[in-house]
């Protein structure tokens, strides 16, 4: 607690700077507002820190109106916020903040790791709203950015087949159980061969997405259509 009425104060001195020179106080406003929303979610102050971070969002996009090149640390902002709302289940508001964040990383460049992480994030907060048919549409873009790099690493390759086995649930969840189907049998395959490589880590993902093919097949009745996979 000593901590956060710390960087509160160091905040609220930043604060006051800002308000003299911009351009010289705002990134430290903007790390002393990172800072603070930590150590505010280490004590499970989950409110006041998602305020930190939109603090470090906004004068984050001021710093870039002064400085257009200081995109990526707006993006970045927004990525901070983004996990934050995820933690505490705000996923339409998290789903906004991310929409805002991909622009960001879209117009510095398209083949950004960080560009292809929040697009699988975004995924995954549709789907956890319960926004299944956005959901389908957000997994086809992060899908096509991921197969190029997953033909070259097997991380990649795993990630893609973690991205098919989400996007096979919100197909489900709309009823088309043949199209689920085919992603759930292209992601055991990725997996399989992400497990070449670390068995460890991808062998228990293989058994997963088999037992989620099963439930899925059981629910579908499409047990002889050809896009199950017999």
């Amino acid at each position: 607690m000593r901590n956060v009425i710390t960087l509160r104060i160091r905040v609220a001195l930043l604060r006051a700077g800002v308000w003299l020179s911009p351009r010289r106080y705002s990134q430290p406003l903007v790390n002393a507002a990172f800072n603070l929303g930590r150590a505010l979610e280490r004590v499970g102050r989950f409110q006041d820190a998602t305020a930190a971070y939109r603090m470090a969002v906004a004068v984050s996009r001021s710093l870039r109106n002064l400085d257009p090149g200081s995109s990526e640390g707006l993006a970045g902002s927004l990525s901070t916020l983004s996990y934050c709302l995820c933690r505490q289940g705000r996923h339409d508001e998290e789903i906004a903040a991310r929409a805002e964040e991909i622009a960001l990383w879209q117009d510095m460049a398209a083949d950004r790791p960080e560009l292809v992480k929040s697009l699988h994030d975004q995924a995954i907060a549709f789907h956890m709203a319960g926004r299944h048919a956005e959901a389908v549409a957000a997994w086809a873009e992060a899908i096509e950015v991921r197969i190029p790099l997953a033909a070259i690493d097997h991380e990649h390759r795993a990630y893609l087949a973690s991205a098919r086995r989400w996007r096979a649930d919100s197909l489900a969840a709309l009823g088309r159980y043949g199209e689920a189907l085919a992603d759930l049998n292209a992601s055991v395959d990725g997996y399989r061969e992400a497990a070449v490589v670390e068995p460890d880590e991808y062998l228990p993902q293989v058994a997963q997405t088999l037992r989620m093919r099963a439930e899925t097949l059981a629910r579908s009745g499409l047990a002889d259509d050809p896009m199950s996979g017999g």
